[in-house]
């Protein structure tokens, strides 16, 4: 069994989670699964632009992508399809739990955080500590769109490479010892 570490506060992606909700134009808020006309890989964290954002387990930076400015249009960025649909400056961190793989994805980040082992933001291959600050709350990629309710963390998660809704290991224990990674309560 393994639990994301409360102290501080910091085993949550951000301090107070709240999912982002609706646009006036129809838009839904930031649940995991359908309901948007589309799959929704990820939950919405609503949180203001520099919120900081916290690993949720010791890991290994799998990918890290910090070349985005702050407020820019993601369709006229013009590299856009290296942009992940989106997602803007983000990083995605790969722990090994049971013999399992769980991987995060932290999207629409300000900027990444200094890895503080080497003084520099996190790059691939980085080693990360639970409850690390790992970057900021933003509105790069499609979070500075019109479709977008604001500033937020769009955190999405996989098991062993399936998806799967990140909100049911914020608060859990996990069980990976059947390879499923089941959330027990």
């Amino acid at each position: 069994m393994t639990k994301p570490c409360f102290d501080d506060n910091k085993g949550n992606p951000i301090a107070i989670i709240e999912i982002l909700g609706s646009k006036k134009n129809g838009i839904a808020g930031g649940l995991y699964g359908y309901g948007r006309g589309r799959f929704h890989d990820g939950v919405d964290f609503k949180a203001p632009i520099g919120t900081p954002i916290y690993s949720i387990f010791t890991g290994v930076v799998g990918k890290a992508v910090n070349s985005h400015i702050q407020g820019e249009d993601w369709a006229d960025v013009e590299n856009w399809n290296y942009d992940k649909k989106g997602a803007g400056n983000r990083i995605y961190i790969n722990s090994n739990i049971n013999g399992n793989t769980i991987q995060f994805g932290y999207w629409h980040m300000t900027h990444i955080a200094m890895n503080p082992a080497t003084g520099k933001a996190y790059k691939t291959g980085d080693q990360v500590n639970q409850g690390s600050i790992i970057g900021f709350v933003g509105t790069t990629g499609n979070a500075n769109s019109n479709s977008s309710a604001g500033s937020h963390l769009h955190l999405r998660g996989r098991i062993n490479g399936q998806k799967t809704d990140p909100l049911v290991y914020i608060f859990s224990e996990i069980d990976l010892t059947n390879g499923k990674g089941v959330p027990r309560n």
